[in-house]
């Protein structure tokens, strides 16, 4: 019996034409996917793809075999996609609060994938340079800095008023222009 994965891996090359592309979407590295699909040529003893530098081809054989592994792999996503919907997923208002530089380096640019994800999900996304009371002001979460010596006191400190709300472009589109309370 053949590989499964050799055989959802080469559905998934030639639905995307690219290597690549194909292990960015399934989590492996390109050599790897390319070791799926060679290893299933070899089982079925035909060369399935004709590659070059700059675009795969099928090759008769492999346009016989993509039929069935696409069927497969259809089965197996089908498959996935029944069982998902007995499975909890994460749903509700998330209050995250974190410094202005760490949110815009490292939250926002993961917010729309985050999202897309996980739809039934709504954030909201507070960035402060000032310490933040998490019972006072109900963030389910908050990323501190950690305290500097010459840090001013937080009670005497005072964000600089020019600042504002901004959201990416992605962000913007698919949740929303950024809003304040």
């Amino acid at each position: 019996m053949h590989n499964p994965l050799d055989m959802l891996v080469f559905a998934k090359v030639v639905e995307l034409r690219s290597f690549s592309l194909t292990a960015r979407r399934l989590g492996i590295s390109r050599s790897a996917a390319s070791k799926h699909v060679t290893r299933l040529e070899q089982a079925l003893g035909a060369r399935l793809l004709n590659r070059t530098t700059r675009k795969l081809s099928l090759t008769e054989p492999g346009h016989a075999a993509y039929a069935h592994c696409a069927r497969i792999a259809a089965e197996v996503e089908a498959s996935e996609l029944s069982v998902q919907r007995f499975v909890s997923r994460p749903k509700g208002l998330l209050r995250v609060s974190a410094p202005s530089a760490f949110g815009r380096l490292h939250l926002v640019p993961i917010l729309p994938e985050y999202l897309t994800r996980h739809p039934d999900v709504a954030i909201d996304l507070v960035l402060s340079d000032r310490l933040v009371d998490l019972v006072e002001s109900a963030s389910t979460s908050r990323s501190n800095p950690p305290p500097h010596p010459r840090q001013p006191d937080p009670a005497r400190y005072r964000p600089d008023p020019v600042g504002g709300l901004r959201g990416a472009g992605l962000f913007a589109e698919v949740r929303g222009a950024p809003r304040a309370r």
